[in-house]
């Protein structure tokens, strides 16, 4: 059996594959958000790229997730601020709208949205805590909470995200074959991530589980999807992905650090070292030498018998993104 995953970059991406009927400037926020949903194209190319991968392989089930730099409240709300392609949206509602969108054009398929971000796994949090907190603040720009205020470290070039997203689709998905198709505007055009991503699956693999096909594809608003390179993994799943992913931020910020100090206690010093939005300070870089010096001896773990779709919500065709009257507003 096969299963199809889009992960999604927003900025210069998945922001470009929603289309705006009309001015939206003086809506409040929840309508803002249902107008996006109700004037979206289900004829885009990043859209029809993706079924198309679906039809191809006859997925069986069908997986959307976060691949934007987009990980914690503070970043989304600040780019979502900047924008100016969806005004001032979060990304946590557009990947709503276009996993809505995905799930009625192939009403077949059993579509998933996985709302797991790096802010949970850094702050050893539920999977899917820092979504689901983010889109209260849709109905309540006063809201606050631990959630909001939980941070990651940003990485310019993903490679780790990738690898963290690589593993969770193997690990819910250990028998089967997992196409993974990571789209950006960024592979090979404006300060392109491309070529740091292929200089580590390229050459290791092993980094990459064996039953998934990493495939990255440039889409910056163009009228076709370019895919780039594909990249088979050879290794084994790391079933503990969470904390390996600890273990690499603390021998970054740390590189003398033991590897048998407690991970497990790290939340609070990662916290400390992570400087939000500080590129000169903030941004954690990840090569082949620092996964390699992570992996050894690292205990992979076996696979889980408990459920391991914590996080995850089947998308419903009849989703709405804000309980909100279409009337009123196409009025």
């Amino acid at each position: 059996m096969t299963i199809v995953a889009g992960g999604l970059d927003y900025d210069g991406c998945l922001a470009k594959a929603i289309q705006l009927g009309g001015a939206v400037s003086s809506l409040p926020p929840e309508h803002y958000t249902y107008f996006c949903c109700l004037t979206a194209t289900k004829a885009h190319p990043l859209l029809a790229h993706f079924v198309s991968k679906i039809r191809r392989y006859g997925a069986r089930e069908v997986v959307t997730m976060i691949s934007s730099n987009r990980q914690d409240y503070n970043t989304d709300f600040i780019n979502g601020r900047r924008s100016r392609s969806v005004g001032k949206d979060l990304v946590v509602n557009i990947i709503s709208i276009f996993s809505k969108q995905l799930a009625e054009t192939v009403p077949d398929k059993k579509v998933i949205l996985d709302e797991k971000l790096l802010a949970d796994v850094l702050n050893e949090l539920p999977a899917g805590t820092v979504f689901n907190e983010i889109k209260k603040v849709l109905f309540n720009e006063d809201y606050m909470s631990d959630g909001l205020k939980a941070s990651y470290a940003f990485e310019e070039n993903k490679i780790l995200l990738l690898y963290m997203q690589a593993h969770r689709l193997a690990t819910c998905y250990p028998e089967e074959t997992v196409h993974f198709y990571f789209y950006d505007d960024r592979i090979t055009e404006s300060r392109p991530i491309g070529p740091a991503i292929s200089s580590i699956f390229e050459k290791h693999p092993e980094f990459l589980p064996s039953n998934l096909v990493l495939t990255l594809s440039q889409y910056n608003g163009q009228s076709h999807i370019q895919e780039i390179n594909s990249y088979r993994g050879t290794g084994s799943i790391n079933y503990h992905h969470d904390k390996f992913y600890l273990l690499v931020l603390l021998k970054h910020y740390k590189p003398y650090s033991r590897s048998t100090e407690a991970i497990s206690s790290a939340k609070d010093f990662l916290n400390s070292q992570v400087v939000k939005f500080s590129p000169k300070k903030g941004y954690v870089h990840v090569d082949a030498a620092l996964l390699v010096n992570c992996l050894n001896g690292f205990d992979l773990g076996q696979k889980p018998i408990s459920d391991l779709l914590t996080g995850i919500q089947v998308v419903d065709t009849n989703f709405l993104i804000a309980p909100t009257d279409r009337t009123a507003l196409l009025a």
